[in-house]
């Protein structure tokens, strides 16, 4: 419940979220929960759509050289940029900066990563910006729309002097081992009580090992690898699996032996035409016998 009551606020009232809250009967309790899951879907919806077009906007950046990622379209919506510029941080490991136009000023959220200190680095640009605030590892920026360049160059700049490549190297920390079979609702529901997750509370990055592929992987997208994934011993649970960057995977997953994959992950809720499910979110894989 706890996403869907943040994704009223997120696009723009949260109205709805309390009148569930003080709902005096159950039906109207259920009416409410039912606009709040249409709300969240509507949220799901915008949330791909932008994550999608902030990595084809990415995808035209030379990441050999590129620090940090500034990207505007003046149709974002704000409830869900904080979102995607944390999801960028995490498949780029660079920092982000997502931005929208609203009432004539541009308007985003920025996300950074370990060892660089976001709010100094907009503090740096405070002469470009009407307002910013927030702390290490996220913030929010407001600026007029002509000083949306030199903000660019400038919070590009400031990156490139305070990192260097090794910061850029993505850094995997495993929280735990787990069959994929014991992965179940109850569990999920367990997990989700660690919610908010953020800087100084990480999304749990589990390990899971002898995997095998059920069906034909694809490759969706830019450079995303899709597929079912289960333990390879007897009757076993099998899980949608999406790893975001990870296509070059591809010829190596579709000609492992069974039991052979490895592969880092988080858990994510998948809404899908009125069907909740558990998704599994590759962070990295290991294939058996590859070098």
């Amino acid at each position: 419940m706890g996403p869907r009551i943040n994704a009223a606020g997120r696009m723009g009232d949260a109205s709805t979220a309390l009148k569930l809250l003080i709902a005096a009967t159950p039906e109207e309790g259920e009416y409410y929960a039912a606009e709040l899951e249409a709300i969240n879907q509507k949220r799901r919806k915008k949330d791909s759509q932008t994550m999608d077009k902030a990595v084809e906007m990415v995808g035209e950046f030379d990441m050999d050289i590129c620090s940090c990622m500034v990207l505007h379209d003046p149709d974002w919506h704000l409830g869900v940029i904080g979102i995607v510029a944390s999801r960028l941080v995490d498949q780029y490991c660079r920092p982000a900066v997502m931005l929208s136009t609203v009432d004539g000023k541009i308007k985003g959220s920025a996300r950074s990563i370990k060892g660089f200190n976001i709010y100094n680095a907009l503090k740096e640009c405070e002469d470009l910006l009407i307002q910013f605030g927030g702390h290490e590892f996220a913030a929010g920026l407001t600026m007029d729309a002509d000083n949306f360049d030199a903000f660019r160059a400038r919070f590009s700049e400031i990156v490139q002097l305070r990192l260097c490549d090794e910061d850029f190297e993505p850094e995997l920390i495993i929280d735990a081992v787990v069959n994929l079979n014991d992965i179940d609702d109850r569990f999920w529901k367990i997990l989700s009580q660690f919610e908010p997750f953020g800087p100084n509370n990480l999304k749990p990055i589990f390990v899971s090992k002898g995997l095998k592929v059920v069906g034909h992987p694809m490759k969706v997208g830019k450079d995303h690898l899709k597929l079912r994934l289960s333990q390879n011993v007897g009757k076993a649970t099998v899980f949608d699996a999406i790893g975001f960057n990870l296509g070059g995977f591809y010829e190596e997953v579709v000609n492992c032996k069974d039991g052979d994959i490895q592969i880092a992950f988080t858990i994510d809720e998948n809404n899908w035409n009125g069907r909740t499910s558990l998704q599994i979110q590759i962070k990295d894989i290991k294939v058996e016998g590859e070098s």
